[in-house]
């Protein structure tokens, strides 16, 4: 038996793990992926509403704070993706020893899970400090939040619904001879609309409410893999027993691989987070009146998308 340093010695029955530790929650990483994506698309959305207000001008000293806490948002996705593929690493580490603990002798797995810890301690570093970052990148949109709404406030830089509201069947400029059915196109129309000029008080609230879920997340994630360092500490210092069968090895190789697949997907979409966030909005710098109008190109490419929807009509 191999006892802790500094510990008095005490038989494995007495502290042996009883079990192989199942895989964290996989709901947990999805999760963190699913709000990250809100978040960016609510960062978005307000870095546009900010813009349209202060119409257009990147040099306004709240646009610059804006840009930098954006910049600092797809650095914090970075170092989520980072700490996500770290715990892949682990994942397989531990698929690693469930199948030497059935093929391999005691002295020797009990090692390797050794081996492992000052691994996980690392990353129980890493998730404590991506806790930190992103809790300080929330708490400086909070003291934001006052000056954003005053913002917002100080001009009606979003038209109304009802003046999108296209009572009439749209002719395409494109294609004479037909026409929109109203009904149909509408729809597609105001979601052009309000990419341009999109609601920002909601978008701060929907981003406000995306990073208060990411710090939940996070929080699960540090916890759950508090638990697997733990697990591992045990396991390595005190073995295992009963010693679990083929079987029992296999479930547990199959939850962590099944894990490790969720972790794959969650830094893909984060990945494509932290891209687009730094997108600039479509936005006219420095001219209020053409941030007001759609650009050709984007009709044409509303009118390609929509043709399939065309019906022969009458200009």
């Amino acid at each position: 038996m191999i006892s802790r340093p500094g510990s008095p010695k005490l038989s494995r029955k007495q502290h042996a793990v009883d079990t192989l530790m199942a895989a964290p929650d996989k709901e947990e990483v999805a999760r963190l992926a699913a709000e990250t994506q809100k978040s960016m698309a609510a960062l978005y959305n307000l870095h546009t509403a900010l813009l349209n207000a202060v119409g257009g001008t990147v040099t306004h000293p709240l646009i610059q704070t804006f840009g930098a806490g954006i910049r600092e948002f797809s650095s914090q996705c970075e170092r989520m993706m980072s700490f996500l593929q770290q715990c892949h690493g682990h994942a397989d580490d531990y698929i690693a020893l469930a199948q030497y603990i059935i093929s391999q002798p005691t002295a020797d797995w009990m090692d390797f899970a050794q081996g492992t810890i000052a691994r996980g301690r690392r990353l129980l570093d890493e998730a404590k400090e991506l806790k930190q970052m992103h809790e300080r990148g929330r708490k400086e949109l909070l003291k934001a939040q006052s000056k954003i709404i005053l913002m917002l406030q100080s001009k009606k830089n979003m038209p109304s619904r009802s003046s999108v509201a296209f009572e009439r069947p749209i002719i395409s400029p494109l294609r004479r001879g037909y026409t929109f059915p109203q009904p149909h196109i509408r729809s597609l129309l105001e979601v052009s609309h309000y990419a341009l000029y999109p609601d920002g008080p909601e978008a701060l609230k929907e981003g406000q409410n995306a990073l208060d879920g990411i710090s939940i997340s996070l929080d699960q994630l540090y916890v759950s893999w508090k638990t697997y360092v733990s697990h591992i500490e045990s396991i390595s210092y005190h073995g295992i027993s009963p010693q679990p069968t083929v079987e029992e090895v296999q479930k547990t190789i199959n939850g962590w691989t099944h894990y490790q697949r969720v972790l794959i997907s969650a830094i893909s979409s984060i990945s494509e987070s932290s891209n687009a966030v730094l997108v600039d909005p479509p936005i006219s710098k420095g001219n209020e009146e053409k941030n007001k109008s759609t650009p050709f190109w984007h009709w044409r490419w509303i009118f390609k998308k929509g043709g399939r929807l065309f019906t022969k009509g009458q200009v």
